[in-house]
């Protein structure tokens, strides 16, 4: 597995309860009390959580050569 293009910061936070949702549709919805939208993420995406330098910042990045079933588990 590895990532084709460099992760994009969607969302930056100071404290944060995060709830995720998978969809019927096949899309995972990613939600916070403060946020105004969610974050989507689709197939062959991943959602990545980092700490930097004090702050909470959320990053979607997009994978290639996962299997659609594949898991990691």
């Amino acid at each position: 597995m590895r990532v084709e293009s460099p992760p994009q910061i969607v969302k930056k936070a100071d404290n944060l309860t995060l709830v995720l949702k998978a969809e019927k549709d096949g899309k995972i919805r990613a939600s916070s009390m403060g946020w105004d939208e969610p974050v989507i993420v689709l197939l062959g995406h991943a959602l990545e959580i980092v700490w930097v330098e004090g702050q909470i910042h959320i990053l979607l990045k997009q994978r290639t050569g996962m299997a659609q079933t594949e898991t990691g588990l």
